[in-house]
């Protein structure tokens, strides 16, 4: 098992399905989709120590 960093590349495998659900009027017009992960694969770690300056493109609120 590995540590994740900012800016590695991984690749994630797994399964995306979409069906549809009863409202409270029983008619079929609710859409759902769930996401089943079956795994994270570490392909390149960046070993690049970022500076200040690159915070611009940050997602506020994301830790890793």
């Amino acid at each position: 098992m590995t540590d994740l960093k900012k800016n590695d590349l991984v690749l994630i495998e797994g399964k995306v399905t979409k069906y549809c659900a009863k409202d409270e009027h029983n008619k079929w017009s609710l859409q759902r989709v769930q996401m089943e992960l079956a795994a994270i694969s570490l392909l390149h770690s960046n070993n690049y120590q970022h500076g200040p300056a690159s915070n611009a493109h940050d997602i506020m609120g994301l830790h890793i």
